[in-house]
């Protein structure tokens, strides 16, 4: 960006911007945006759709506002008549094939084509509908998305995403004129680990997801900001739900993290949420089977445990195993009941193994604290010794939190995992949801997903972010910064914090990288750990 500053009048109100700014950038900072569709902010001008004219004060002719850039002195019109009509005109040529079909379009109530034609249109149409002509509608063209051709405005932006973003070059536009229609190359389907960003870009109805597709109308849903858990790389999200139930998860804009986008993995994981697997019940072992208990009686029954093992065993014989997957309050409170209430000292990070990644937001690390755990003092490094000494005797109890043993990485030896489990004399599982640890355990506590508590991950690139509930937990699944406490409090008296936030603030006072935050200070965006 430019250090030379200039003064650029907008409809008669002067705005300072650098020098290399566009006069579409300049209105947007006169907060009067031009309507648009070709242009977005991470894929460049491309100058087709015409929407975006000004006039310019010494230009005999509009100019488009996304490619012309600002000069010192320089007087933009952008509400003129002149500008109004124009606007208007390039619209309606938009619109003259268009279907009119909002009523069952997905796209209707976020539809930039409404918008502008709202804002910018309110003609009426000189075509109807049995001249207009027709093009593909409802084609499965691969990944998430169904293209209507009919809906489209031939805007490019999908276009160049596969060819500037993903580098796939799976879209194209094909023929002239009011048969313009944009479609896969003959022979060939969308095959990328983005398409769900397809969707996200079309400023209309053309190109819609397969995943979201009929399910809410979009006035309806609720909007929470939060982060993915599906790797390390911390991807901001939105999390649209309705009436208790997560319906899509969007890319939030985070210039340092992810930008705009958002990969398929993460965008359909919200699915685990509502699982048939999560966990519900605290239970408890009687006998050869394992029985539902009420939260209370579930919390007091594993203390109880514990308590017997650490007097007949003692502190030593007691062994706890983490997942990465966890936030840092979780984690934090985890190790606090370990070392100050149970008295163990054996606590290893369960490692997990390497995932597929690519060079654009797709990490291997399938983990989204593994920076976190870290952070707190936990490592994979004794994992193995740990899991070999539950195995021959030596230890007695696991504590584990999320991970599942039977599901090691090649770097573990195979079964020590399940050895353990069979070996130990008392094994407590506090997680989300059911795997061969859960169903190997004498005790579980069910805890909320990151959709459903407070927190934070730490991403691999250091950024502190925030996790927020946009839903209620099942069951008796609670937060684990909450249930950790509540176990913490059944087994030796201590002080209760009374919310993640102040959790949080121990982590910030007692680790050196974490100084100075809290969540005020993270933000949406979060905030970078001390070095």
């Amino acid at each position: 960006m430019s250090d030379n500053m200039v003064t650029v009048h907008i409809d008669g109100e002067p705005v300072q911007v650098p020098g290399d700014t566009t006069v579409f950038h300049a209105c947007e900072k006169a907060g009067k945006q031009p309507p648009h569709f070709c242009y977005h902010p991470a894929l460049g001008v491309d100058g087709n759709c015409r929407m975006c004219m000004v006039k310019i004060e010494g230009m005999p002719k509009p100019q488009i506002s996304c490619d012309l850039r600002v000069k010192d002195g320089m007087k933009v019109d952008t509400e003129s008549e002149d500008v109004k009509r124009i606007r208007s005109g390039v619209l309606e040529l938009i619109l003259v094939n268009h279907p009119i079909d909002c009523p069952i379009c997905d796209q209707s109530g976020e539809c930039k084509l409404q918008d502008f034609y709202m804002e910018a249109g309110l003609h009426k149409s000189m075509v109807p509908l049995s001249m207009k002509v027709h093009k593909p509608k409802v084609q499965d063209i691969g990944g998430d998305i169904v293209l209507d051709a009919e809906r489209c405005v031939a805007c490019s932006r999908c276009v160049r995403f596969c060819n500037n973003v993903t580098q796939t070059g799976e879209l194209a536009l094909f023929n002239r004129g009011d048969h313009t229609e944009i479609g896969t190359h003959p022979g060939v389907a969308l095959d990328n680990d983005y398409t769900g960003c397809l969707a996200d870009i079309c400023p209309v109805g053309a190109l819609t997801s397969k995943d979201f597709r009929f399910k809410c109308r979009v006035w309806f849903l609720s909007r929470t900001e939060s982060v993915c858990p599906g790797c390390a790389t911390g991807c901001n999200i939105e999390i649209d739900h309705h009436e208790g139930k997560i319906q899509r998860l969007k890319p939030r804009v985070n210039e340092q993290v992810n930008g705009y986008w958002m990969c398929d993995a993460g965008r359909f994981g919200y699915k685990d949420v509502h699982a048939p697997t999560r966990l519900k019940r605290f239970e408890a072992r009687a006998g050869a089977e394992r029985v539902a208990e009420p939260a209370k009686i579930g919390l007091e029954k594993i203390a109880h445990a514990l308590r017997n093992v650490r007097r007949d065993r003692g502190a030593g014989s007691i062994a706890a195993l983490a997942s990465a997957a966890h936030t840092v309050e979780e984690l934090f409170l985890f190790r606090k009941l370990i070392e100050e209430a149970v008295g163990a000292t054996e606590i290893g990070l369960v490692p997990t193994a390497a995932g597929e990644a690519d060079n654009l937001l797709i990490h291997e690390d399938k983990n989204p604290n593994t920076t976190g755990a870290m952070l707190l003092g936990y490592n994979a490094d004794g994992v193995e010794k740990i899991l070999a000494r539950v195995a021959d005797g030596s230890l007695k109890a696991l504590i584990v939190l999320g991970a599942d043993l039977t599901t090691l990485p090649p770097s573990i030896p195979a079964g020590l995992g399940a050895k353990a489990l069979e070996a130990a004399e008392l094994v407590v599982f506090l997680g989300t949801h059911a795997n061969g640890t859960a169903q190997a355990a004498d005790y579980v506590a069910p805890l909320a997903s990151y959709a459903e508590t407070h927190g934070t991950f730490v991403n691999y690139k250091g950024r502190v972010q925030r996790i927020q509930p946009a839903v209620r937990a099942p069951g008796d699944a609670d937060a684990g910064w909450r249930v950790l406490q509540d176990l913490h409090g059944l087994l030796v008296d201590a002080a209760r914090l009374e919310s993640a936030a102040e959790v949080f603030g121990q982590v910030a006072a007692a680790y050196a990288p974490f100084k100075g935050m809290d969540y005020e200070t993270l933000g949406l965006e979060g905030k970078v750990i001390a070095k």
